[in-house]
């Protein structure tokens, strides 16, 4: 429900579509932690509102709403250090994927951090693959040893000649060990952190 904290209906409206903007940022968030949010965010305006000098309402909540700033650049950062804190706590992918997309809202190193944390995501993504589909197709699944030198563990579309599989269908835990042990070790570490670059606020 909305708050009707304005004589002129021009000033209400100006409210109620900047809360809205803000509303629609913090969607990814519990209900009650948006509502929350949002009513100490309501407040803060109301009281730079009344601090401000104008000759009308309209006026002196333009000027309020410009020193609070555009809900793009302090939403977000918040948005992702809750879902990165909640993805720590819970491991949950999607709070995994919202933290690192809501925090590229933070610049360019941020967004550097957050693709680089990606990365890693999708390797042990890969090593889960590898433990899937090793059964399927035994042949072009595995860690396998060249025969001019070298390995490779994964999904090949054609092993090389004379290319040996070394473990088998022990490819199978090895990489399921790999995949739990660096999503959590990549989930540690952006809760701790936040996956902000060094030196970010």
């Amino acid at each position: 429900m909305q708050r009707q904290l304005f004589t002129q209906p021009e000033a209400q409206a100006i409210w109620d579509r900047f809360f809205a903007r803000i509303g629609a940022i913090c969607r990814p968030l519990p209900d009650e932690h948006r509502r929350e949010f949002s009513l100490e965010l309501e407040d803060h305006l109301y009281e730079s509102f009344n601090r401000q000098e104008g000759a009308s309402e309209v006026e002196r909540l333009a000027i309020a709403i410009e020193k609070m700033g555009d809900p793009e650049e302090f939403v977000k950062p918040m948005v992702a250090d809750y879902q990165l804190a909640t993805a720590g706590r819970t491991l949950n992918p999607r709070s995994v994927y919202l933290g690192l997309l809501f925090n590229m809202s933070r610049g360019v190193k941020a967004v550097v951090v957050s693709f680089l944390y990606g990365l890693g995501y999708m390797l042990s993504l890969g090593f889960l693959f590898v433990a899937i589909g090793k059964p399927f197709s035994p042949e072009r699944i595995g860690f396998f040893a060249h025969d001019g030198g070298g390995f490779s563990l994964g999904i090949l579309d054609q092993p090389p000649a004379g290319a040996t599989e070394l473990l088998g269908y022990g490819v199978i835990p090895l990489c399921i060990v790999l995949s739990v042990t660096l999503y959590l070790t990549l989930t540690k570490l952006i809760s701790r952190g936040r996956a902000k670059p060094r030196g970010s606020r």
